[in-house]
């Protein structure tokens, strides 16, 4: 299930990325705008029971309506990603962190819990033959087949596919090692659904920046195309540009500086040694960050005082 991939700020910068994976010749894309395509957008999850926020889905918006101001055909219409595909990809995913655990020699107990369940399924996954290429093959006809349409059913189809990314903000960062397998594999599926099925069709997809969300986090679109477009729609890149509010900014690595808050003013103590011959040992009243390191027995203790 995992891709390689390129991050890039223009068309041209994503050319010469793709043009070093392939190990081949740079092609700088042509500008010709005015070509247009004929565009899908589809906001329905293909995980039943997730469904895109409003600030997702008004960014899908606000691209739709630049697509169709620079002359492209926008329509409405669904993918098709079957039960069968989508086990298929949890198949994957599972078999997928087996395999790299065995690879590595991984130790399995020393593995996080959740990881290690992962890993688990994988190997069970794997001894009944549920990873079958087949089902990805028959998804890729599939999903070529919708992208071309048919002259029988006199189904025009679609140049490229647009749809969101994530449902939602970032989930909540909170140890989610120390949670369960299901509790994490519930959490990533219902966050992200609209982007792995694509990989395991093997169709590109890009995703594209679409403005900020109220809180400051990133809003992306995602547009997926077939193996062998129908015409050449890479020249179209002032659209692209134009249609994606952010694109083409240098991304940065460094978050926006925040103001440190001042300190709390240090509270004076004093320690004031007091002998105990009757008992060995340290023993501390206070706070117990305060305690020594040291265990060794000793007659005298330290008390803070004001403490008990």
């Amino acid at each position: 299930m995992a891709e390689n991939g390129a991050l890039a700020t223009t068309v041209a910068d994503l050319a010469v990325a793709h043009a070093v994976l392939a190990d081949g010749v740079v092609a700088e894309p042509v500008d010709d705008d005015g070509a247009a395509l004929v565009i899908a957008v589809s906001t329905r999850s293909p995980v039943p029971g997730t469904r895109l926020d409003a600030e997702g889905r008004a960014a899908v918006e606000a691209v739709v309506e630049q697509l169709r101001a620079l002359g492209h055909t926008v329509v409405r219409r669904d993918p098709p990603v079957p039960t069968a595909a989508a086990l298929a990809v949890l198949a994957r995913w599972v078999a997928g962190a087996a395999d790299d655990a065995e690879h590595l020699g991984a130790d399995r107990h020393a593995l996080e819990p959740r990881t290690r369940t992962h890993a688990r399924l994988g190997r069970l996954v794997r001894r009944l033959g549920l990873v079958r290429p087949a089902t990805a093959a028959a998804f890729r006809e599939r999903s070529t087949a919708w992208f071309a349409g048919s002259a029988e059913s006199a189904d025009p189809g679609v140049d490229v596919l647009l749809t969101p990314v994530v449902t939602g903000p970032p989930l909540a960062a909170r140890p989610w090692h120390e949670r369960g397998w299901l509790a994490n594999v519930t959490a990533n599926a219902r966050w992200a659904p609209w982007t792995s099925a694509w990989n395991m069709a093997g169709l590109p997809a890009l995703v594209l920046p679409a403005g900020r969300r109220a809180g400051g986090t990133p809003l992306a679109v995602q547009f997926v195309g077939p193996r062998v477009p129908r015409r050449d729609y890479s020249g179209s890149r002032q659209s692209w540009s134009a249609a994606i509010p952010g694109a083409g900014t240098p991304p940065s690595s460094t978050p926006p500086a925040r103001a440190e808050p001042s300190p709390a003013p240090a509270r004076q103590l004093r320690l004031r040694p007091r002998q105990r011959p009757h008992r060995q040992g340290p023993l501390w009243t206070g706070s117990s960050s305060a305690a020594p390191a040291s265990t060794t027995s000793r007659t005298s203790t330290w008390t803070c005082p004001g403490t008990r």
